[in-house]
């Protein structure tokens, strides 16, 4: 295997990407990420590593779709996620590194959420996330179905 991807085979591209905050030109401006150049190839696991404020999470936003850089060009399978971002629903998904629950959602239906922003009815949802013994879930599903 060589060394080096080309951006066409790569599963993720970035090439000189920046993302600034605040207004352009202005000192209130902070560059979070700086002609970052990126690829990584299909299965390949990488790590981003660096202190507090160095740019991870806004990378790992541009490469969601969550935001759009400021200058430069993200990839992902070839696509802009951004700017196609409908594309890739339900196929890039995010684990924060803080909880990001709701608080008037039961644990079941915080795990759900996700299938639920697919459109997938609530039998299903419950049937693919389920994690309860058998009695429990009977007991849930009767009252998703409404027959009990």
């Amino acid at each position: 295997m060589r060394d080096t991807v080309t951006p066409v085979e790569a599963a993720i591209h970035l090439d000189h990407v920046s993302k600034e905050f605040g207004k352009p030109g202005t000192e209130a401006t902070y560059r979070a990420v700086d002609g970052l150049n990126l690829d990584v190839r299909p299965g390949q696991m990488l790590a981003l590593l660096g202190k507090t404020g160095c740019g991870k999470s806004t990378i790992f936003n541009m490469i969601a779709g969550l935001t759009e850089p400021t200058s430069g060009t993200v990839r992902v399978s070839g696509r802009d996620p951004f700017s196609d971002f409908d594309s890739f629903r339900g196929r890039i998904a995010i684990v924060f590194q803080n909880d990001r629950l709701l608080p008037w959602r039961t644990a079941i239906q915080n795990v759900e959420l996700g299938l639920e922003m697919l459109d997938v009815d609530a039998p299903a949802r419950l049937d693919r996330t389920c994690l309860c013994d058998q009695r429990q879930y009977s007991l849930m599903r009767r009252a998703v179905l409404g027959a009990g």
